[in-house]
């Protein structure tokens, strides 16, 4: 529970501070602080394939993100993580992961998938050996018009961090955490 310059935890009870800030997920930040709401948000399901494919034959062998610019299929898109960093995977095995829409994880889905990434990377997929499929239910904000690209992080004595501050992405969460330090070492008077 987050109160005016505290919080109160099962472990430790009542932790009295200057600053709170919270850097969570906009359900757990909407429930933890009043005046915060959380947008709507979307689905994703990443897909993890382990490829019988040279990594030279996947996207040049760089580490280079994906996209379909025509939109036909279900990945938005892919990456081949072994050739941006070779630990992901076991020795000489290539990993690529996948992102879709949604949630459905199904047979048809999975073959839907693989056909899509056949297309776009040019290559034969029916070797390629699923290896890890995980739906999140909310990955992201929605991003719906008309769009605010910064949202209050200043409640009170609390200052709340989150891609739901500032863009959908990484790089919403990355900004609105930097937002965030400088708003708390200015009320510190740190800077």
């Amino acid at each position: 529970k987050v109160n005016n310059k505290s919080v109160t935890t099962t472990d430790d009870g009542r932790v009295s501070t200057k600053l709170v800030i919270i850097a969570t997920d906009p359900l757990t930040a909407q429930t933890l602080i009043p005046g915060v709401i959380a947008p709507a948000g979307r689905s994703v399901t990443t897909w993890y394939h382990l490829a019988d494919t040279a990594p030279a034959a996947l996207a040049f062998g760089d580490s280079l993100l994906l996209v379909d610019a025509n939109q036909n299929g279900p990945v938005i898109n892919t990456v081949v993580l072994t050739s941006a960093v070779a630990s992901y995977a076991n020795p000489g095995q290539v990993l690529v992961s996948s992102s879709t829409l949604g949630l459905d994880t199904s047979t048809g889905a999975a073959q839907g998938v693989r056909d899509h990434l056949a297309r776009l990377y040019g290559v034969a997929t029916q070797g390629w050996q699923e290896v890890g499929v995980y739906p999140i239910k909310y990955a992201l904000p929605a991003m719906q018009p008309p769009f605010q690209i910064q949202s209050p992080i200043e409640f009170g004595h609390t200052l709340v961090a989150g891609d739901h501050r500032d863009s959908g992405s990484i790089q919403g969460a990355m900004v609105s955490g930097r937002r965030t330090a400088q708003r708390a070492l200015e009320l510190l008077d740190l800077r």
